[in-house]
Parts: C-alpha cells; structure tokens; sequence
C-alpha cells in the first residue's frame, strides 16, 4: 500500500509541477528513495525464511538497502529542512560535506556488512538478526532527524511573522510521524 501511495504521490502530484525548483527535486528523491525503502522492505518480507539458491544474497541486499534507504531519507530531510528554511537554495558545499560524511562513514560500514555481520546477519535458515552495530544505524538517521528538528524549531521561535511561521509548522511537526513509528 505505501509504494502504491508514494508512486501516486510522485506521479499526480511532483510529475505535474512544471517549474522544478532544487526543493521539489530534492523531494522527489526522498519519495524515490521511500518508495526504494518499501519494496525492500516486501522483497525482505517474502524472501524471509526461504530456502533457495540465491535467496540469502537477495535477503542481504533488501535488507542492506533498506537500511541504506533509511539513513538516506534522513540525510535528504535535512538537506531539504535547510532549503525550506532558506529560501530554497542549496546548502553550502562545505554544509554538504558536513552533512554528507555520516552517510558515507556508515554506507563504508554497511557495504563490509555482509563479511562482518555488524549491522544485521542473515543465518542458515534465512532469517533476520540485528547485530551489534544497529545502534550506529539508529544513532546516524536519528542525528540527522533531530539536528533537521532543532534547526527548524530555531528558525520557528526566531520568526516573528505569523504567515512563515505557518509555513515553518509542518517542518517541526514532522518528527512526530518517526517517533511514534519507532516506539
């Protein structure tokens, strides 16, 4: 259902905008990069505990790139929060490669996953572990989450009109919708 809802949100919606603008693109990566995350996430869930050749490298490689996916999104809201908040414009190369090398420390950790186990395992019977490195995986996405959610809720209290501050409102509520799926 959610790859249904994210293409047609992709399609009717972003497809139909003539003027991309940086954000709009932007956006449209973090619904790609979703919709990505979620066939993952089927492909993991009907490949689960399957015997066959093939099945444990196709298990290894939903679940690396659902989790990939995960740090991605994260990634791409707080590039997209600062263009918001900026008036659409890209972020400094130098804010880029501060924000890029989280992403790259742990897409250089993931990619040694299947040799090391460290984020996840897939054993004998083709089923899912956490290693001991999941917490890596949560503290970056998380960092990139609540760093988007300062910045915004700075710019929320130093703005004195109304009008953006409306505008800035959805940026800040937007970290209710992780937290409540994470509990």
């Amino acid at each position: 259902i959610c790859i249904i809802l994210l293409f047609f949100l992709k399609r009717f919606i972003f497809d139909k905008i003539e003027k991309k603008s940086s954000d709009v693109i932007l956006f449209n990566n973090m619904i790609l990069a979703s919709e990505i995350l979620c066939l993952c996430d089927l492909i993991a869930g009907i490949f689960r505990g399957k015997i066959f050749n093939g099945a444990r490298i196709i298990l290894m490689l939903s679940n690396w790139l659902f989790d990939e996916m995960l740090v991605v999104i994260c990634y791409l809201w707080l590039i997209y929060v600062c263009m918001k908040l900026y008036s659409s414009r890209k972020p400094s190369k130098l804010q880029l490669i501060v924000f890029s090398l989280p992403l790259i420390i742990y897409t250089a950790i993931a990619l040694t996953n299947y040799w090391n186990g460290f984020l996840f395992t897939i054993n004998e019977d083709n089923l899912y572990s956490r290693g001991k490195g999941v917490f890596f995986h949560w503290i970056i996405g998380w960092s990139y989450l609540i760093i988007a959610t300062l910045i915004t809720f700075v710019a929320f209290r130093k703005e004195k009109s109304k009008i953006k501050r409306d505008k800035i409102k959805p940026l800040v509520c937007f970290i209710i919708t992780p937290v409540l799926a994470s509990i």
